[in-house]
C-alpha cells in the first residue's frame, strides 16, 4: 500500500515547490542612494500570456479571458510553450505590500481508481496566512494511519524593499510519508531596477546538505530591457564549481517583437554547457501569434540540436486556435507535429518531417449557475504502434464559485479497447477564503 501511495503522490498532489521559481539574489550591494532617471514609457501595448497551449494576445484594456489552470491532473494539457506573463513594470517591482488578508484554506480529496474499478482517496488540507511581509503555507494529508501528518510547507518573506530593491527570502519544507522533515530548500531573490529601466533579478538557492548545514546549489542572473514594441530576455545560470567561484552551464535569450494589438513574434536560442566550459547551441524557437476579432493563433516551432551532425534540426511544430465568445465560453485545439513520441523514443521511420502525434480539443461553457466547465480530449500515438493513434483521454473541470471561495471538481477518463470512457481520477478541491 505505501508503494501506491506515494505514487498517488506523484500523480496527484501539485508540488508547490515547483510553483516557486527557485530564482532569488546573492548578498546585498550598497544603494547609492540615487533615484534612477525617469524615462518616457513605452506606449501601451498587448498583453501577451499563454491560455492552455495557445499564446493569447489580449488587448491593452486586459479584455481577453482570463486563462484557467492550476490543474493538479494536467497530464492531458499540450506540451507548454515556453512563455509567461508579462513581468511587472519597473515601477511595480517596487510596489507596497499588499494588505494583510484573510487565511485561506483549501482541502482537496483526490481519489484513484484502479483497474478493478475501485477507488484510493487520500485528502490535503491546505491553509494560507498573507501579512504585510510574510506570506505562509502550509499542507497535511491523511497517512496509512489515518493522521493528519504534515506533508509541504512555504514561508516567503519580503526582507527589503525600496523604490527600485525588492529581497525576497523563500523557505521550502518537505517531509517524508510518515510527516517527518527532510530536506529544507532556501531561496533568496533581489529585484533591482537600474536607471535605463532594465529590471535585473538574482536568484541562488540553497539546499541543506546531509549535515544539516544550508549550502548554494545554484545561482542565476536574468535582465529584461523593453524598449518600444521590443523586449529583450536574457538569462544565466550557474552552479559551484570544484575549483571555487561558479561556472555556467546555461544560457538563454528570448526577443519579443509586438506589432500593435494584433500580434507578435517570440524567439528564443538556448545554449548549454558541452562538457569542457564551452557554451554550445542546444535549442531554439520561435513562436508566432496572431488575433483577429476573437479568435487567436498560435504557431511554435523548435529546433534542437542533432547529437550526430551536431546540425540544428527541426524537432517539432505546435498549431492552436483559441476562440473566445463573450459569455467566457471559449473553444480551443492544439495540433503539435514532431519526429518521435518525445522522452526518447526513436525516430518515426522515414520521417522527414514532423508528423502528427497529438491532438487536444478544449471546450469550456458557462453554467447557468454561474460554474464554468472546461471539457478537455487529448489524443496520441501509440507508443505500442506508433502508426495509430491511441485510445482518448477525457478531463472534465467544474468551477463552482460560493460566498466564502469556490469547489473546482476534477474528473478524468481513459478510453478502454472497447471504446468505453474508464474513470481513472477524481479530485474535489473546496477552497475556502
Amino acid at each position: 500500500m505505501r508503494p501506491l501511495v506515494l505514487l498517488l503522490f506523484m500523480i496527484a498532489v501539485p508540488l508547490a515547490a515547483q510553483q516557486s521559481d527557485s530564482k532569488a539574489p546573492d548578498e546585498q550591494d550598497n544603494q547609492s542612494g540615487e533615484q534612477p532617471a525617469e524615462e518616457a514609457p513605452p506606449p501601451p501595448g498587448p498583453s501577451i500570456r499563454e491560455q492552455n497551449g495557445v499564446i493569447v494576445i489580449g488587448s491593452s484594456s486586459g479584455s481577453a479571458q482570463p486563462a484557467q489552470s492550476d490543474d493538479p491532473a494536467e497530464a492531458a494539457a499540450p506540451e507548454q510553450d515556453a512563455t509567461r506573463e508579462e513581468e511587472p513594470a519597473a515601477d511595480q517591482a517596487a510596489a507596497p505590500s499588499p494588505a494583510p488578508q484573510t487565511p485561506t484554506s483549501k482541502n482537496q480529496r483526490i481519489q484513484v481508481f484502479n483497474l478493478s474499478g475501485n477507488a484510493v482517496e487520500i485528502t490535503i488540507v491546505g491553509n494560507e496566512t498573507t501579512s504585510a511581509t510574510v506570506q505562509q503555507k502550509t499542507q497535511t494529508l491523511k497517512s496509512i494511519s489515518k493522521r493528519d501528518v504534515p506533508y509541504f510547507s512555504e514561508r516567503e518573506e519580503i526582507l527589503s524593499q525600496t523604490e527600485t530593491e525588492k529581497t525576497v527570502e523563500r523557505t521550502i519544507q518537505r517531509y517524508d510519508a510518515g510527516g517527518n522533515p527532510t530536506q529544507q530548500e532556501v531561496v533568496r531573490e533581489e529585484v533591482k531596477t537600474l536607471p535605463d529601466g532594465t529590471i535585473v533579478t538574482t536568484a541562488t538557492t540553497f539546499v541543506e546538505n546531509i549535515n544539516g548545514r544550508m549550502e548554494i546549489v545554484e545561482r542565476s542572473v536574468s535582465r529584461e530591457k523593453k524598449s518600444g514594441n521590443r523586449i529583450q530576455r536574457n538569462s544565466t545560470s550557474e552552479k559551484p564549481s570544484i575549483n571555487g567561484g561558479f561556472q555556467t552551464f546555461s544560457w538563454e535569450e528570448s526577443v519579443e517583437t509586438r506589432q500593435g494589438d494584433a500580434s507578435a513574434r517570440i524567439e528564443t536560442v538556448r545554449k548549454v554547457d558541452d562538457g569542457g566550459g564551452r557554451l554550445v547551441e542546444s535549442g531554439r524557437e520561435e513562436t508566432v501569434m496572431s488575433q483577429s476579432g476573437n479568435t487567436a493563433t498560435t504557431e511554435k516551432i523548435v529546433w534542437e540540436r542533432d547529437a550526430l551532425s551536431s546540425k540544428m534540426t527541426q524537432a517539432s511544430r505546435t498549431v492552436g486556435v483559441l476562440v473566445t465568445q463573450a459569455d467566457g465560453s471559449s473553444t480551443e485545439t492544439v495540433e503539435t507535429y514532431a519526429h518521435s513520441l518525445g522522452d526518447g523514443s526513436r525516430r518515426f521511420l522515414n520521417s522527414t518531417r514532423p508528423e502528427l502525434v497529438r491532438t487536444v480539443t478544449r471546450e469550456t461553457t458557462i453554467g447557468s449557475s454561474g460554474e464554468t466547465i472546461e471539457t478537455t480530449h487529448t489524443s496520441s500515438r501509440n507508443p505500442a504502434d506508433p502508426t495509430k493513434m491511441a485510445p482518448t483521454r477525457m478531463q472534465q473541470k467544474v468551477r463552482r464559485p460560493s460566498a466564502d471561495g469556490e469547489t473546482i471538481e476534477t474528473h478524468v477518463y481513459e478510453q478502454t479497447v472497447s471504446g468505453r470512457l474508464q474513470p481513472t481520477q477524481t479530485i474535489v478541491e473546496q477552497v475556502q477564503k
